[in-house]
């Protein structure tokens, strides 16, 4: 069984994906010294990921339930950290057995994010004044030796900064949980990552304008900043903002994507909107809502017809904020490009690709 907080949630709505054949036990907010984990622990060969040390910090105040879920930034502070962590300790204690496997994940990122911000540093070396992962690590003999990867680049495994693993995160964790060690998990992660990528060859003389105003939009710039994305292969991925894209990127390229919300680009309207207005030879609007994504098409300064609508599915976005993962993004980005420069022609099916990749 898999065991922890919103990160095995969110793996849970992917185990078809990924082939898991395991049950999960994920809670928001789960800590380490919650009874759940206590009963679910007794199931054959559990594999736990151990939550932030934080989690409950007020529990021990108020001994409300939903208190055991949250971290209150307001009780975030060394004595009671230290009090969390020793609690943490304590049931990590009970949890020494030669068939659970403790995944540290949270701490790593976290000390992966401080290390590379240079905090907590004495002499050059990395010492938190309370939690610190080789130390944890060294002191259960049965946890997963993520430490040994904590110099690498890791960005392309997280997407946010609760740290939830990005597809390629889980990727990572599914190799974990299949008995490969960290430094091997995170190779054969970033050679799956190059394999994937690889979609993009057709699109390597073709150049295109990227931009919007969306939630989506905002993701393709954070997943390229992470490294989760990777647009190398493509002859020009140029990222704009809305007025740079709408008002001055046309006199130098010809195709723009642009993504939008319906009630601002109008498509169903006879107003002319910025994006109908922009002189690109070709272009594609996409819009999200209800649960789908709407693909526009037009030519130079014209409204923009439907010809492509895709059914969002839950394993092509997260659980919150009503944003793809790279599943449903790779999709959204591959038909956009598509439509513009292949008549729509679809050389390989980017759910599929990944899917043989990852699973």
């Amino acid at each position: 069984m898999i065991i922890g907080p919103s990160h095995v949630v969110r793996w849970q709505r992917l185990r078809d994906f990924f082939e898991i054949d395991s049950k999960f036990h994920g809670v928001g907010g789960l800590p380490i010294w919650h009874d759940s984990i206590k009963s679910c622990s007794r199931t054959n060969s559990p594999f736990i990921m151990v939550g932030d040390f934080r989690f409950g910090n007020t529990y021990h105040l108020t001994h409300n339930e939903s208190d055991a879920f949250i971290v209150k930034k307001a009780f975030i502070n060394p004595e009671i950290d230290k009090l969390m962590y020793d609690k943490s300790i304590e049931s990590l204690e009970t949890l020494q057995r030669d068939d659970i496997r403790l995944v540290f994940w949270c701490l790593l990122i976290r000390e992966y994010k401080n290390i590379n911000e240079d905090k907590y540093l004495n002499n050059s070396t990395y010492q938190h004044p309370i939690w610190n992962l080789p130390e944890i690590e060294n002191k259960f003999r049965n946890s997963v030796k993520l430490s040994d990867i904590l110099h690498y680049d890791l960005n392309f495994l997280f997407i946010d900064s609760s740290n939830h693993p990005s597809i390629f995160g889980y990727y990572f964790l599914k190799k974990i949980h299949e008995g490969f060690t960290s430094t091997q998990a995170l190779t054969l992660a970033l050679k799956a990552k190059k394999s994937f990528f690889k979609i993009f060859d057709c699109y390597k003389k073709d150049s295109f304008i990227v931009s919007g105003t969306t939630n989506t939009f905002r993701l393709i710039k954070d997943y390229l900043r992470r490294g989760i994305l990777d647009t190398t292969t493509v002859g020009g991925f140029h990222v704009r903002e809305a007025d740079e894209a709408l008002f001055s990127s046309h006199k130098y390229h010809k195709t723009l994507i642009y993504f939008a919300k319906e009630e601002d680009s109008k498509p169903n309207e006879a107003t002319l909107t910025f994006f109908d207005k922009a002189p690109y030879q070709n272009k594609v609007l996409i819009i999200k809502k209800d649960g789908k994504t709407f693909f526009y098409k037009a030519f130079k300064q014209e409204k923009p017809t439907l010809c492509f609508v895709m059914i969002n599915t839950t394993e092509d976005e997260e659980i919150a904020g009503d944003i793809y993962n790279l599943i449903g993004l790779a999709q959204v980005l591959y038909l956009s490009m598509a439509l513009i420069n292949k008549d729509g022609t679809i050389k390989t099916n980017p759910y599929c690709k990944l899917k043989s990749i990852l699973s």
